[in-house]
């Protein structure tokens, strides 16, 4: 499940004015410069950006290695330690950016009372101030989480995200089925996805697309091509 951020004043808070001097130190390097010249506002493969910028293709994949976000990954102490870890191998698989943090319990200030569970969206906030737009912080958990949908007031999800943003939660509570583990790869690679800025995708076979409060889990069978191309773009390893 994907949140979306609104546009923001600049000078509105310091974190912002951080955030965009990152951006243009990150532009400042010629060859990254030309690189996103040639990028623009569309969708390009590696080799037609080499054939524009005129450099090698290892050379494109170290500038868009070096331009990946880190992913902290934050086990939540309630997660069983071989679901953290079978989730964090998985992780690594696809960035090759991962940090790990030893487990810490839940944020007890995201606690809703009135239906024993953890607001997602307090914790991803809450997690946001952590990681200060400085690297992608992904949390796991076993506990119920939920968030506001429609006219919802707490609603129950099994993930949620800032689409595009640099925090998102995962929990493994509401999956279920013989094959959980797998749910809850699909699941967190979903979340992650949406800090990319990858929206749902209407293709019912593709891991971005959009729950709408059912298990389609089962028929999900990879990112699809248009998704993957975006990742591969931002240095995902698919």
């Amino acid at each position: 499940m994907a949140a979306e951020w609104d546009e923001v004043d600049l000078m509105d808070k310091d974190e912002h004015i951080e955030q965009a001097s990152r951006a243009m130190k990150a532009m400042s390097h010629p060859l990254r410069l030309k690189i996103l010249c040639v990028l623009g506002d569309k969708e390009v493969s590696v080799q037609d950006i080499v054939d524009h910028v005129g450099t090698s293709q290892s050379n494109i994949s170290k500038e868009k290695t070096k331009q990946q976000k880190t992913i902290v990954i934050q086990p939540y102490s309630d997660l069983d330690k071989s679901q953290a870890d079978f989730i964090i191998s998985e992780v690594k698989k696809v960035c090759p950016k991962v940090v790990v943090n030893k487990p810490i319990p839940l944020p007890s200030s995201a606690y809703y009372i009135a239906n024993k569970r953890f607001r997602a969206d307090s914790i991803i906030a809450i997690q946001k101030r952590i990681c200060q737009n400085k690297y992608t912080l992904l949390g796991l958990t076993s506990k119920d989480i939920s968030t506001t949908k429609g006219n919802a007031k707490d609603f129950g999800i099994m993930g949620l995200g800032y689409c595009p943003g640099y925090s998102c939660v995962v929990s493994g509570f509401r999956i279920k089925g013989s094959n959980r583990m797998e749910k809850f790869r699909k699941v967190t690679l979903h979340e992650l996805a949406h800090t990319e800025g990858l929206p749902h995708c209407p293709n019912l076979h593709c891991y971005m697309r959009d729950a709408k409060g059912k298990d389609h889990l089962n028929e999900e069978t990879d990112f699809c091509e248009g998704c993957k191309k975006k990742l591969l773009e931002k240095g995902w390893k698919l």
